[in-house]
């Protein structure tokens, strides 16, 4: 029995600890690994709003501010609201042409490594096109906006956006604004939502109004009558307001 117990002692418990330490060190490696990817995966989703943090000061943080990439789509979309503001703001507008162009060249990498992951999200599309319009690169801009309406033709959030920077830069963007920006058009016009978008430029803009009329006088009598009614209560409206 002693002598059993000294075989036993000897080869068998050995080669159970011999194949037990592996695993546990294999366990270790696993578990630091995961570890490891869920902090990278964790920093790559915080990024976006550490971004959106950095650079609610001023323009010249849009620039300085390290680079971001999400993940997730909400990730992405806090990196493109971000841009659009902040090439909308104040602080853009007003500063040096240098600093404007950093500020573009950097959104315009973030949307276009967006657009490249989700080619059809139409959104990242649409401030590639804000970005390249602050670079005066009116060809590209029109090509990012025909890509941002293909990939969403008939949700009409963004054919707003897109008819607003398209009428803002109507005078760099001959072609687009005789052809895509139209069908955008006709989309606003047959809504209230949509008329309630364009209403004050439509008040205030002569050339505005004259391509939106003919837009709609291309429309059903049905939706023409509509438009009228509409457009004529919310212009109403905002005289009241001033």
């Amino acid at each position: 029995m002693r002598a059993t117990c000294g075989l036993i002692d000897y080869f068998i418990l050995p080669s159970l600890f011999m194949h037990t330490y592996p695993s546990a060190l294999m366990l270790g490696i696993a578990a630091l690994a995961l570890a490891a990817a869920g902090w990278w995966l964790t920093a790559r989703e915080l990024s976006p709003y550490q971004f959106s943090f950095a650079v609610l000061r001023d323009a010249a943080a849009y620039a300085d501010a390290a680079p971001a990439h999400a993940l997730s789509l909400e990730g992405n979309r806090v990196l493109l609201d971000t841009c659009a503001r902040g090439m909308q703001g104040v602080s853009f507008l007003a500063s040096p042409t240098a600093l404007k162009t950093a500020v573009a060249h950097r959104c315009l990498d973030m949307a276009g490594e967006t657009a490249r992951l989700m080619p059809t999200y139409s959104y990242a599309h649409y401030v590639s096109a804000m970005a390249l319009l602050a670079l005066y690169r009116a060809e590209a801009a029109e090509e990012a906006l025909l890509l941002s309406h293909q990939g969403a033709r008939n949700e009409q959030w963004i054919a707003e956006l897109r008819v607003a920077l398209a009428e803002d830069n109507a005078e760099l963007l001959g072609d687009y604004i005789g052809s895509v920006h139209r069908l955008d058009l006709a989309m606003l016009v047959q809504s209230r939502r949509g008329i309630r978008s364009i209403a004050h430029r439509y008040v205030a803009s002569p050339d505005f109004r004259s391509r939106v009329t003919d837009v709609v006088e291309t429309l059903p009598p049905d939706v023409q009558a509509r438009f009228v009614q509409t457009v004529r209560s919310e212009a109403n409206a905002l005289l009241a307001r001033r």
